[in-house]
């Protein structure tokens, strides 16, 4: 029997990120072990099956007032935890639909030069798409 690889998935808030990661964690579950990274009080917890791995962080959707890049700062800032999950989970790839949970797990990925693959299913691309896909 062979080891499998392990994958960690970073889709969280809408169905229109959670379900395209679904989809593609359902097609590929057999050969890898998924972790899935989400964020506290969103759909995930009542979505993602439990055989994913569940792991979600603290954040909140940034809103558009005085605090805005506070609030950014602080999604960036994840890294770090992100960093530490990713090490612990031993990950070989990083997927992601987009969505603010993305920025900081496309540069922990980058930082510790774990590949990375982004889907966008939308026609124009979200921001963090649009501005981290550079990273690719």
């Amino acid at each position: 029997m062979s080891k499998k690889n392990n994958l960690l998935v970073a889709a969280s808030g809408t169905g229109g990120h959670i379900f395209p990661a679904l989809a593609v964690s359902k097609e590929v579950e057999d050969d890898w072990n998924i972790h899935w990274l989400g964020i506290q009080q969103r759909l995930d917890a009542n979505l993602i099956p439990q055989k994913y791995n569940l792991k979600t962080l603290n954040l909140k959707t940034p809103r558009k007032n005085i605090f805005l890049f506070y609030q950014y700062i602080k999604i960036l800032m994840s890294t770090f935890q992100i960093i530490r999950i990713l090490k612990e989970k031993k990950i070989n790839l990083v997927f992601t639909t987009g969505g603010y949970i993305s920025a900081p797990t496309i540069v922990a990925s980058k930082l510790l030069k774990i590949p990375i693959i982004i889907h966008e299913s939308n026609v124009v691309p979200g921001m963090v798409t649009k501005y981290f896909g550079f990273f690719m």
